[in-house]
């Protein structure tokens, strides 16, 4: 018997999100993209489609280049969900794994993963995806470093 794939949270609905949504959703993890900015219902509907929608563009084109069966493509997006900055505690509440995954600006990085620190066990992974800041400039935000990784390039 295989153990369960954890769920991945990833903090921001954006690029890299949705990138982050595609490559574990397509290894068979459930995803949740968090919103990280409060927003009216309606424009985070207009998020939440546009996300889906590029989740499921993507998908669609590694169908096309036969890396997934088409019939398949829809369960991967199955897979992934958006939900809004509200609802950050309860979907980080479920994650095996946090990415934050926020613009490159050290102050946001920081308080999107002070934020999420406190909504996690000491056991789940936290992880940034920054390319331009060192990881020292970023754990002491998180209140258990221990669970910190970045990844650089």
């Amino acid at each position: 018997m295989t153990a369960a794939r954890p769920t991945i949270a990833c903090l921001g609905a954006g690029r890299m999100g949705r990138g982050i949504a595609v490559a574990f959703a397509y290894a068979g993890h459930a995803v949740t993209m968090i919103d990280i900015k409060a927003r009216p219902g309606d424009q985070f509907a207009v998020l939440e489609a546009e996300a889906i929608g590029e989740v499921s563009k993507t998908l669609a084109s590694l169908a096309r280049f036969g890396l997934l069966a088409e019939g398949d493509a829809d369960a991967v997006v199955a897979r992934v969900s958006v939900v809004p900055a509200q609802n950050m505690a309860a979907a980080l509440a479920n994650a095996g794994i946090v990415f934050e995954g926020v613009p490159e600006m050290v102050d946001l990085k920081r308080e999107v993963l002070a934020a999420a620190s406190k909504c996690v066990g000491p056991d789940v992974i936290i992880a940034s995806t920054t390319s331009t800041i060192l990881v020292d400039d970023l754990s002491g935000s998180v209140e258990h470093p221990s669970g910190f990784s970045t990844r650089t390039g």
